[in-house]
């Protein structure tokens, strides 16, 4: 009877048994390589506007005819419209504006004037691309 439980029990009980792993290799290396490229396009537009008109007078030796005004008289200038947006500006009229005569006939005299009028004073366009690469490489070397 004791030989047929203890074969009963063999029949019944499943042992496990664990095995260590033990890494098998002397030595190794490994190696990568990423690469990475990336374009950006890059479009900068500035305008840069007279809202307004600048008159400019200067000079020795000079008096306004008949004693008037040195200021010329304004009249309505152009209508823009840049990207949706409406300006009006005013300017000098040039046809009517002050004239002058020497003070002393003969003597030095220096008369000048400048109009910077309304409108575009100045519009800058970059259009530039930056290209960027990168490379990173890797090695690694192990032993035991």
């Amino acid at each position: 009877m004791k030989q047929c439980f203890f074969l009963l029990f063999l029949l019944n009980s499943s042992a496990s048994f664990a095995v260590p792993v033990i890494p098998n290799f002397g030595s190794g290396a490994s190696q990568s390589r990423t690469e990475t490229r990336n374009e950006t396009r890059e479009i900068i537009q500035s305008y840069s506007y007279n809202t307004g008109y600048t008159w400019n007078q200067s000079g020795t030796n000079i008096q306004v005819i008949g004693g008037g005004t040195v200021t010329p008289k304004t009249i309505n200038g152009t209508t823009n419209t840049v990207n949706g947006i409406t300006s009006k500006w005013k300017t000098i009229d040039l046809n009517n504006k002050p004239q002058f005569e020497q003070v002393i006939p003969g003597a030095g005299t220096q008369y000048s004037e400048s109009l910077i009028g309304p409108g575009l004073a100045e519009y800058v366009h970059i259009d530039r691309t930056i290209d960027t690469h990168s490379i990173t490489d890797t090695s690694s070397v192990f032993s035991q």
